[in-house]
C-alpha cells in the first residue's frame, strides 16, 4: 500500500481538511444540533476531514486500512478532545451497525480499489446510513495524470455502475484542473457525486 509504505511510514500526516468534504457537510448536514449529526469517512487516513468535523461538534466515525494513521488520527483527535469512533479496516468491510449514520463520504480513496470491491462498499455505505441518508462519492476521473501504483479513474458511466441501485443522484458534478507547466500539461479530475439513501 502506497500510503502505508511511502508517505505515511515517512510521517507524513495529512492536518488539513479538504474543502470538497467541509461543503458536502455543510450542505446537507440537518438543522438542529450538531453532536446529532453521524458522519462516517471511508478512508479516513490519519484523519484530518474527521478532526475538522469533529472540531465543528458533529459525531464523527472512519475506517482505513492503514493501522498506521488510524492510531495518528486517535491521538490527534483525543489530544484536542474529540471522541470518533475509529477503526482499521479493508474495503468492501464495514463493521458498523445498519442505518448507524446520517452522512458517509470518501475522498478518492475507493480509486485504489477495483470497480467490483468500490461497489460492494457502496452497498456496505448504503446499508449504515440511515433513510435518507446521503453519501458524497468523490473518485478520481479518466482525465487524470497517470499515477504510481493501482488507481482507477471513473467516467461517468463507472460512476453509475459502481453506485449501484437504492440511490437517488444529487448532484453529479466533474471537476478538471489543467496545470501548463515547463509547455507540459498535467490534467487532474475528480468526481463530485452526491447521492441519497432510497
Amino acid at each position: 500500500m502506497l500510503w502505508e509504505t511511502e508517505i505515511y511510514a515517512a510521517g507524513k500526516f495529512p492536518r488539513a481538511p479538504y474543502d470538497t468534504v467541509a461543503s458536502f457537510v455543510y450542505r446537507n448536514a440537518a438543522p438542529g444540533p450538531r453532536e446529532n449529526v453521524r458522519i462516517l469517512e471511508l478512508g479516513c487516513g490519519a484523519g484530518n476531514n474527521l478532526w475538522f468535523l469533529a472540531s465543528e461538534g458533529y459525531s464523527v466515525a472512519g475506517t482505513d486500512g492503514s493501522r498506521r494513521a488510524v492510531e495518528y488520527a486517535k491521538c490527534r483527535l483525543a489530544e484536542s478532545g474529540f471522541r470518533a469512533d475509529l477503526r482499521v479496516e479493508t474495503f468492501p468491510d464495514l463493521g458498523f451497525d445498519s442505518s448507524s449514520f446520517d452522512l458517509a463520504f470518501e475522498r478518492a480513496a475507493l480509486s485504489y480499489v477495483t470497480p467490483e470491491v468500490a461497489a460492494q462498499t457502496i452497498r456496505e455505505v448504503h446499508r449504515v446510513l440511515a433513510p435518507r441518508g446521503r453519501f458524497f462519492f468523490n473518485p478520481y476521473s479518466g482525465q487524470s495524470a497517470p499515477a504510481p501504483g493501482y488507481t482507477c479513474f471513473y467516467d461517468r458511466e463507472l460512476v453509475v455502475r459502481v453506485l449501484g441501485s437504492g440511490w437517488r443522484i444529487l448532484r453529479m458534478h466533474h471537476a478538471e484542473l489543467r496545470d501548463c507547466l515547463n509547455q507540459q500539461e498535467l490534467v487532474t479530475g475528480d468526481w463530485r457525486v452526491e447521492v441519497e439513501k432510497l
